[in-house]
């Protein structure tokens, strides 16, 4: 599902127009993305958490022509499914 996909659905469930939506999910998108940036963790309830974590730089290899190159550090996001998440997902 695409963020166009995800829009309008929401507004066909809800009854609100889709620009209300779009403005709704670009603000909770970002509101996500400034919290993960500020290295705190986002808890939501029955769905998941999402935590920022440090990958470490590592020595790794090109595949095409097998020149060790640097990966530098640098930060991912782990997400940790909710048991409501989970057990909807393995009924």
């Amino acid at each position: 599902m695409t963020k166009t996909e995800l829009i309008k659905k929401v507004a066909d469930d809800t009854g609100l127009a889709v620009t209300q939506v779009k403005k709704t999910v670009e603000s909770l998108l970002l509101i996500m993305t400034q919290t993960l940036s500020n290295s705190d963790e986002i808890c939501i309830q029955n769905f998941g958490t999402l935590r920022p974590w440090l990958q470490n730089g590592r020595m790794a290899r090109n595949p095409k022509t097998g020149v060790a190159v640097k990966i530098s550090p640098r930060v991912s996001v782990k997400f940790r499914p909710g048991k409501a998440l989970l057990n909807e997902l393995n009924k």
